[in-house]
């Protein structure tokens, strides 16, 4: 964002989270996870293919994130929606 911008990274970030309460980057996160949500909620795809959808490197991650934002693995999640 800030290299479209033609600014300062740490600027735009510092002037985001004045004006919303986060970060971009922490933004970011709970957006993906929202997404992961709504996905994992669906029994057509996978955890790796939703993984790879938000954009993570590897399902671990992934994993470890989703896990940090809702408390359970999306495995457990999906589990939740899919009986």
């Amino acid at each position: 964002m800030a290299a479209d911008l033609h600014m300062n990274p740490t600027y735009v970030s510092n002037r985001f989270k004045e004006m919303f309460g986060t970060s971009p980057i922490l933004l970011q996160r709970e957006i993906k996870i929202a997404k992961a949500k709504k996905l994992l909620e669906m029994r057509e795809m996978n955890i790796t293919e939703i993984s790879r959808i938000l954009g993570f490197n590897d399902i671990q991650t992934f994993t470890r994130l989703f896990k940090k934002y809702t408390g359970i693995s999306p495995r457990q999640y999906k589990r939740l929606f899919n009986l």
